[in-house]
């Protein structure tokens, strides 16, 4: 168990383990996602259908909005995406157009629910797949959980999120996924019993997420890979990261948390300074120890990262790449 108040602060390097993309394979996804053609016999040819027939039913809320709008807006954001540094830049980039936001999130969610679907997390019970711990292979959630059930006994389960916190900067669900199951497997609980424990664990998307998974299920948005869900509805519940950093309630809930925390753990984190602009914490803090992986970042990149936590945190620090991060207290 982990004893010492701590916050684990997860990027899109940590879903990348578990075989979702990085910000470039999402933006080649999301490409393909919005190439929606048409032939001479007004078919569609290219492109995403579901994506397609929600945007149909999207223009019509909107009277004087023509399709072909749509059609348009979609194919800048195909053509722009190779020059953005990522889909969130890009979007913010026509903050002012709801449409073209619209059009950019019901993407990023059909291209989250399909990378969700093809991780290496997910069972098909069409298929009477079940999962299995060994599914996280090699990845950071297997030594998390090591390190939440070490020297905890089978009644003692539904404390091991007591004193741990996460702050996901991604739009998935993979930590949501794995908790309840890797319980089922560890311990044998039942399934009910093992989300019952794992909805104790105080989970934050600054950006938000593709769904709920222990939250319930009245909008048919809960199951995890679920790459039929209703699109338009999920587009509602992600944020640009431009409109994470106005997300108030969310900002303060999460400066509570990093202040009461003694560890700070980053896992495949990048650093982004708009990403950092939502971790504020305060001066006076109990912050004690400081983790960070900078997995294939320059020395130089390094440097400057550990400037900035160390002047973020007022703490002295060391930020490792390595699997078992130093620290200087």
């Amino acid at each position: 168990m982990i004893e010492k108040r701590t916050t684990f602060i997860v990027g899109a390097g940590a879903s990348h383990e578990l075989k979702l993309p990085l910000g470039d394979g999402l933006k080649e996804q999301i490409t393909r996602l919005l190439n929606i053609r048409f032939d001479r016999r007004n078919e569609q040819e290219s492109g995403d259908f579901q994506i397609c027939q929600t945007l149909r039913s999207y223009q019509r809320q909107f009277p004087s909005l023509a399709f072909n709008e749509l059609l348009h807006k979609c194919w800048l954001l195909r053509d722009a995406l190779p020059g953005a540094i990522s889909i969130d830049n890009l979007l913010d980039a026509h903050r002012d157009d709801d449409h073209m936001a619209f059009i950019g999130k019901v993407a990023i969610a059909k291209a989250i629910l399909k990378a969700e679907r093809g991780s290496v997390l997910f069972a098909d019970p069409a298929k009477d797949e079940r999962f299995l711990l060994g599914m996280a292979g090699k990845s950071w959630l297997i030594p998390l959980f090591q390190r939440l059930t070490e020297n905890v006994s089978r009644s003692d389960a539904s404390m091991i999120f007591d004193n741990v916190r996460f702050i996901v900067f991604n739009y998935d669900r993979c930590l949501e996924h794995f908790l309840p199951r890797a319980l089922v497997a560890y311990y044998g609980f039942s399934e009910r019993e093992a989300q019952e424990i794992s909805d104790k664990a105080v989970i934050y998307h600054p950006y938000g997420k593709v769904g709920g998974l222990g939250e319930g299920d009245d909008d048919g948005l809960a199951k995890f890979g679920n790459d039929r869900a209703n699109l338009a509805k999920i587009a509602k519940r992600i944020r640009t990261f431009s409109e994470g950093l106005r997300y108030e309630s969310h900002r303060e809930l999460i400066r509570g948390e990093l202040t009461a925390s003694e560890n700070i753990v980053f896992l495949g984190f990048a650093f982004h300074p708009l990403n950092m602009e939502v971790l504020d914490v305060s001066p006076k803090n109990s912050i004690r120890r400081v983790f960070g992986t900078t997995v294939g970042m320059a020395d130089a990149a390094v440097r400057r990262i550990e400037l900035e936590l160390l002047t973020r945190f007022s703490k002295s620090l060391t930020v490792s790449s390595s699997a078992s991060p130093s620290y200087l207290e």
